[in-house]
C-alpha cells in the first residue's frame, strides 16, 4: 500500500555524534538525551568540526540509536547512501567543498539530486548522494515532514470526498429504479400479448417469453 511505502523511507536507525566526555556513565539514550540544550548543541558543533579537522579523532564518539530514539538537537551523521533519518538542518558536508547532494525523489519527485549548503532544510527519508554529513535535527517521530504525508494519506484512504456520498446516494436509489422500470416494461408488454393487441409477427422468431425479456433488458 502506499503508507507502507512511505514507512519504508524511514531509516530503522541513526548515528548521532556526542562528546566523548558526554558517554561516561550514560547508555545511549540517557547521553542523547543529556546533551539537550543551546549550550549541548554548540558543543555538538564544536565536536563536528573537530572532527573534520582532525580525522577519526576530534573528541567525540558516534552512537548508533533506534530513529525513535532521535530528539530535537541531536547532531546526526548520514554517511554516503543513507537515508536522513530526521528532518533538520545541514549542518556540515565532509566532502564537496562543505556542499551535499540530497536525493528528494522520492518525496518530490525531483530527479536530480538537490545541492544543500549548511543552513538548508533537509527531509527525512531523502538519501545522501555525496560523502557524510552532519545533520541538526530539528524533526523528530511524527513532526518530520514524512510522517506529516503518512497522515494525510491515512485520512485520504479513510475519508470520502464530498462528490464521492453523493455518488453513493445516488446509485443506492437509481438501481433499483431501473429493475423496477425495467419489470414493468416486460409486464406491460406481457399484458398486451395476452390481450392479443401484439401482431404475433412481432413475436413468433423469440416466442412471446422472450419478446417481453427483451424490453426489460433494453431499459
Amino acid at each position: 500500500s502506499a503508507v507502507r511505502a512511505l514507512l519504508e523511507l524511514e531509516a530503522p536507525n541513526a548515528t548521532i555524534l556526542m562528546p566523548a566526555g558526554a558517554m561516561d556513565g550514560l547508555d545511549g539514550v540517557q547521553g542523547s538525551a543529556a546533551l539537550k540544550g543551546d549550550g549541548a548543541a554548540a558543543a555538538l558543533t564544536a565536536a563536528a568540526t573537530n572532527n573534520a579537522a582532525a580525522g577519526s579523532g576530534g573528541g567525540y564518539v558516534e552512537k548508533e540509536v533506534a530513529t525513535a530514539l532521535l530528539q530535537r538537537g541531536d547532531l546526526v551523521l548520514v554517511k554516503g547512501g543513507e537515508r536522513v533519518p530526521c528532518d533538520g538542518t545541514l549542518a556540515k558536508s565532509l566532502s564537496h567543498g562543505g556542499y551535499a547532494a540530497l536525493d528528494e525523489s522520492m518525496l518530490t519527485g525531483e530527479a536530480m539530486p538537490v545541492t544543500k549548503r549548511p543552513g538548508d532544510a533537509v527531509l527525512g527519508g531523502t538519501v545522501n548522494r555525496v560523502g557524510p554529513i552532519w545533520v541538526r535535527a530539528t524533526g523528530v517521530g511524527a513532526a518530520t515532514t514524512l510522517q506529516g504525508i503518512v497522515r494525510l494519506v491515512e485520512e485520504a484512504q479513510g475519508s470520502k470526498a464530498p462528490i464521492q456520498y453523493y455518488a453513493d446516494y445516488v446509485s443506492a436509489r437509481f438501481v433499483p429504479a431501473v429493475v423496477v422500470v425495467a419489470v414493468a416494461a416486460s409486464v406491460f408488454w406481457a399484458v398486451l400479448l395476452s390481450a392479443g393487441a401484439v401482431p404475433e409477427k412481432w413475436y413468433q422468431h423469440e416466442g412471446a417469453f422472450v419478446f417481453c425479456l427483451l424490453f426489460g433488458i433494453s431499459v
